[in-house]
């Protein structure tokens, strides 16, 4: 398992290893950015902001006036900001129990600025695929980001939990980011992804992603099932995938039960951590 979860982050960062670095830029006490409801317990919000060659990352932390010395990672994935489409409830949420969180945007979404090459007309990851090679892959876009802002802060406050849940984008990046840091001990990835044996094109909306999901060459030396098993592997880890069976744009229905079974076996034969699938059959809108 350590192997294989070193192969991916030898993919990812081409040997150099998971990030160390804690080098971001600190905005402390900026204003507020949620107006949609009351955030209760707040006591401060800071933005981080984490330059690489080809893109700017903003993160805001939200932090608690009673604090439970845990922090959650929320991203938000392929919104125009970390607190769209129900991300201001799940960060409120999390805030009311005591959590600090730290709340993420997509390569692109958002405040992300990529700055090195003109954007795809569908999606501004469809124009990464031609920048990966032996050398270099732009899932460091996707995921560095998120090491340096946990470095940041782990590094200046004694967090005793790290729990990260993400929504579609956000819901695949928690799923890959689960399986390479160890530090998230507990994840949720929400309507993110299926293996891709399981995706189709011919009924409801197309499955494959954009080129992160399905085109990187990622998936030559990982599959999916491989994937969700690493989320939940070491002491105290678990994962909770959230699918929603009406779901009208992706990863819909019961096919998780192709899977389940076998990836839970393969978890708890390990002998530490879990992994389970939690379907929202609720019909929404």
């Amino acid at each position: 398992m350590e192997a294989k979860r070193q192969e991916i982050i030898d993919f990812i960062w081409k040997g150099r290893g998971l990030p160390r670095s804690d080098a971001v830029r600190l905005r402390a006490n900026v204003s507020n950015p949620i107006t949609t409801l009351e955030l209760k317990n707040l006591a401060a919000v800071d933005e981080l902001v984490v330059t690489m060659d080809s893109l700017t990352s903003h993160i805001y932390r939200f932090r608690s006036k009673v604090s439970n010395g845990r922090l959650a990672l929320y991203h938000a994935g392929h919104t125009a900001s970390p607190w769209a489409a129900g991300g201001d409830i799940t960060i409120s949420a999390f805030l009311a129990r005591g959590y600090d969180i730290l709340a993420f945007s997509m390569p692109g979404y958002g405040s992300n600025a990529i700055f090195s090459q003109s954007l795809a007309t569908t999606s501004p990851h469809d124009s990464f695929a031609p920048l990966e090679t032996e050398a270099f892959t732009p899932l460091q876009y996707f995921v560095e980001p998120i090491a340096i802002a946990l470095n940041y802060v782990m590094n200046r406050h004694d967090y005793t939990d790290v729990r990260m849940i993400g929504i579609s984008g956000g819901g695949w990046t928690t799923t890959l980011y689960a399986a390479i840091d160890p530090r998230i001990r507990v994840s949720y990835p929400v309507a993110g992804s299926l293996p891709l044996y399981l995706r189709t094109t011919t009924c409801g909306a197309p499955e494959m992603g954009d080129w992160e999901q399905s085109l990187s060459g990622l998936y030559a030396l990982v599959d999916y099932s491989e994937l969700y098993v690493l989320g939940g592997y070491g002491a105290g880890r678990k994962q909770v995938q959230v699918l929603n069976q009406f779901d009208s744009c992706c990863f819909w229905g019961t096919r998780y039960r192709s899977y389940e079974g076998k990836v839970r076996q393969v978890s708890k034969g390990l002998g530490f951590g879990s992994f389970k699938v939690v379907l929202d059959s609720s019909l929404i809108g």
